[in-house]
């Protein structure tokens, strides 16, 4: 029987899927739909302006260099970022934000659960409302005009005509662009009609207190680490599928230890059991930075690292915005879905997974063997001095 239906109604299901997918782009063009209106936007200098940036520490920091753009071009406008309260250290101090927003990452998901936090964006009356977010795309839309008031302009990248309605424009300069380093910025240029930009205003940042520096150097000399070259090898993942297998890192280790190189392990209190396991070789060359150190030290860190290897997108662009080099290791996904999320403005390089298999399929050689010619490759055009 169950064969049965699954033979009938799977047919069936495959046969009315773009009807349905139809009613469901139908709908919104009902409920929402604003006036179009073209890129770059018209506003008054005093404009309430919030950036929606609700997502991964990653996606924010890739966001950072928006700000101070914004300020430089448009000093005069107000500008508010919705984020999490793990994004939120990022921007705490930034002097270029007027005014933050802490929301639940679930904001556009579960709008009904949180419905207090969108009507306590509302009352703000913005003028102008940017979506960075580049996922849920839908779901964003509909955030997007729950928190916009009548006279409220709805902007983001351009993602598909299908997500038209919930704008008043897209972005298709910013689409046009792969890197979200890049698309972030040409969003921005974009929809504030800002021509020929200062270039050094691409540049990654990070604003940190020197406080944070000299924690990481105190911790640093307590390693007997301080005046010596290192790399550091993150250990931390997001999603347990991109994570390397101990094989994997026990080969890259050894391989560099054999060659007298510095390695300084990054750890979350997830990744104890693994740290453990990497340290039990009892070589000089393996420490691990102690764990539960603020986000900021850690930055400092990797800034004094020679370069740093991840699996994790999170780490490649914190080492981004630090301008430190980057050798990544990805799950194959397409040169451009992929290249969304490649360092920028650093060297770097990268590995890919067996097209259809995962991080764990890499041979633990080739990752050894592509590492240590790109450990080469720095040591032979290092130009920055270690600070």
């Amino acid at each position: 029987m169950a064969t049965w239906l699954k033979n009938t109604y799977k047919p069936l299901a495959l046969k009315f899927t773009p009807y349905f997918r139809k009613i469901s782009y139908v709908i919104p063009q009902l409920l929402f739909n604003p006036v179009k209106i073209h890129l770059p936007l018209h506003f008054k200098p005093h404009a309430k302006v919030l950036i929606m940036r609700h997502d991964a520490l990653g996606d924010m920091i890739v966001t950072l260099p928006i700000f101070e753009l914004i300020k430089q071009y448009h000093p005069q406008l107000e500008i508010h970022v919705a984020c999490t309260v793990n994004n939120k250290v990022l921007i705490e101090d930034n002097p270029y934000i007027d005014a933050i927003h802490i929301v639940p990452i679930s904001l556009a998901q579960k709008p009904l659960a949180h419905i207090q936090d969108i009507l306590s964006l509302r009352k703000h009356s913005f003028d102008i409302i940017i979506n960075c977010l580049t996922s849920s795309s839908s779901q964003n839309g509909v955030l997007v005009n729950l928190i916009a008031k009548k006279n409220s302009i709805r902007v983001s990248s351009y993602e598909g005509d299908q997500y038209a309605c919930y704008y008043n424009a897209q972005s298709y300069k910013s689409a046009d662009t792969i890197n979200m380093w890049e698309k972030m910025f040409e969003l921005i240029t974009d929809v504030l009609g800002i021509d020929s930009p200062q270039e050094e205003l691409r540049m990654p940042q990070l604003l940190i207190d020197s406080s944070y520096e000299y924690s990481a150097k105190k911790t640093l000399q307590q390693l007997e680490l301080f005046d010596k070259s290192f790399i550091v090898i993150n250990l931390s993942v997001r999603q347990s599928k991109n994570a390397c297998t101990l094989q994997q890192y026990e080969t890259l280790i050894a391989g560099l230890n054999n060659l007298s190189i510095h390695v300084l392990l990054l750890w979350m209190p997830a990744d104890k059991a693994l740290t453990d396991q990497l340290l039990l070789s009892n070589s000089p060359y393996t420490l691990a930075y102690p764990e539960g150190r603020h986000l900021f030290e850690v930055c400092e860190v990797i800034k004094k690292a020679l370069w740093v290897f991840t699996p994790d997108t999170g780490m490649i662009h914190i080492a981004t915005a630090v301008h430190t080099p980057v050798f990544a290791v990805y799950q194959e996904k397409g040169t451009i879905k992929q290249g969304e999320w490649w360092p920028y403005m650093v060297p770097f390089h990268y590995i890919n997974s067996p097209k259809g298999a995962s991080i764990c399929d890499i041979e633990a050689q080739e990752i050894l063997s592509k590492c240590l010619d790109f450990h080469e490759s720095i040591l032979s055009q290092i130009t920055r001095p270690r600070s």
